[in-house]
């Protein structure tokens, strides 16, 4: 467990974006491609429809539409970006790192960059190494973007898996700051779980073959049941624990919003550490999970409803394949 304790020197988010594709993948549309109902998924879900990119739309271009409209709100030129971190399990290509795209595509000259791969936990995987970077002023300003285009890898015959995701990004602009920005950060790593979530085939261990194609091992694989334990257990562990070193308690946040992969998870969470469910913030019933970009989206899809208002003490928490898991504490200031 990494831990970065607060201090007074803090780094903040000054933009915010998200995009989500046109297309939308409904219950009803699912119940024509496998065995299952909309009655079934709702009921072990609590998703309704999730949005689908098309084939014109790529971890890129969706990258590139939430990056815009959070550089526009920070009110900085792109050119003063001076560090890209880019939060994907779908890159565009292995090779090069998509934030070289995105820095194309958006006239981003002098900056530094690299894709992470953390999967759902992208983002607050991303916002940590941000603040690392700002706090250590090897960095003025930090692009940090979350974009997956799920679909891709979902396995549309395993009616287990292909009811949760979506298609979309999320993208922050951070800064130094002085009276709001992230307090803290932990991050966690479950490496003796790394198969729960996984995409056999694809990597230097089973290359792409004609057998890999066939036996259909370059979907993601999820083990359902013990996932949804280790959720519950590592996420409420990480929020827990962040509270407790800043002397923080649940009464005293205004929301928590955790990575949005299956409301049976947050309502277990709630559950089982006694959070009032009016503090959680859930957006999953029209977006499904979209993976790095889940809490991305559900900040700025709250900062657009008026939800969230300045000096709002805001609590994130993840879990993704790796397994990786971590909270974020931050006091919000746009």
């Amino acid at each position: 467990m990494i831990v970065h304790k607060k201090n007074n020197n803090l780094s903040g988010i000054i933009g915010i974006g998200s995009y989500l594709p046109k297309n939308v993948l409904t219950n009803h549309d699912l119940e024509k491609m496998v065995d299952t109902t909309d009655e079934w998924i709702y009921s072990r879900t609590g998703i309704k429809e999730r949005r689908i990119a098309s084939e014109n739309e790529y971890t890129s271009t969706m990258a590139i539409k939430a990056a815009e409209k959070a550089i526009k709100m920070a009110e900085i030129s792109p050119q003063k970006i001076d560090l890209i971190i880019f939060c994907t399990i779908t890159p565009d290509y292995p090779i090069p790192c998509t934030a070289g795209i995105l820095a194309k595509e958006l006239g981003i000259k002098n900056a530094g960059g690299m894709d992470i791969n953390t999967a759902c936990s992208g983002f607050i995987y991303g916002i940590s190494i941000a603040d690392t970077f700002l706090k250590a002023r090897k960095a003025n300003y930090v692009l940090v973007v979350c974009s997956d285009k799920l679909s891709i890898i979902t396995d549309y015959q395993d009616r287990s898996s292909c009811i949760l995701f979506g298609d979309g990004a999320g993208a922050v602009v951070m800064t130094r700051t002085e009276g709001f920005g992230l307090i803290d950060f932990k991050l966690g790593l479950l490496g003796d779980e790394y198969d729960k979530i996984i995409i056999p085939a694809g990597g230097s261990r089973n290359p792409p073959s004609e057998k890999t194609v066939k036996e259909r091992m370059h979907f993601m694989k999820l083990q359902g049941r013990e996932v949804f334990k280790l959720a519950v257990k590592y996420m409420g562990i990480a929020l827990k624990e962040i509270l407790e070193k800043n002397e923080i308690t649940i009464d005293m946040l205004d929301w928590i919003v955790p990575h949005q992969a299956n409301r049976r998870i947050t309502e277990g969470l709630c559950e089982h550490f006694k959070i009032p469910k009016e503090k959680v913030y859930d957006n999953i019933e029209f977006v499904g999970n979209t993976s790095g970009g889940s809490i991305n989206i559900a900040l700025d899809e709250m900062f657009e409803k008026k939800l969230l208002k300045k000096n709002h003490l805001v609590a994130l928490v993840s879990l993704g394949a790796g397994i990786t898991y971590g909270s974020a504490l931050l006091s919000w200031g746009i």
